[in-house]
């Protein structure tokens, strides 16, 4: 929900549309638990209910995971999301009032690759793979 804040900083939400695209991404989020639990990859403290929660590790994994299996012949995380960022590289809408694709990543890329969680994602990836 962080890139909803930056655009109602912004002036590309309405603050009173504020509350309504919350509720949106809530909903959204809540359907990608609804899916995990559906492919029996909802981590076992998770709760399809819990929308307002926040991303933690197990969930990451899961999502890898899930990734891993949807029908295509290539699957792949976003370094941001192996990082773990949580401000968008992008804010559609904007060309002055956000820096977009200029933000740096959190992590040097040798420490992203030497995480514990960004290994435990890429081998869920790799195993839905099947490779």
């Amino acid at each position: 929900e962080h890139d909803l804040a930056i655009r109602l900083r912004i002036g590309l939400i309405q603050a009173a549309k504020f509350d309504d695209e919350v509720s949106w991404r809530r909903g959204e989020k809540g359907q990608i638990l609804v899916w995990l639990q559906e492919q029996s990859l909802l981590p076992a403290d998770w709760d399809v209910s819990q929308s307002t929660r926040p991303l933690d590790d197990a969930l990451r994994v899961a999502l890898a995971s899930g990734f891993g299996h949807v029908a295509s012949g290539l699957a792949s995380i976003q370094l941001d999301d192996l990082a773990g960022a949580d401000t968008p590289i992008n804010i559609p809408g904007t060309h002055t009032e956000h820096a977009n694709w200029r933000r740096k990543l959190p992590l040097e890329t040798a420490d992203i690759f030497a995480s514990k969680i960004v290994l435990q994602m890429l081998q869920a990836l790799r195993n839905a793979r099947g490779e």
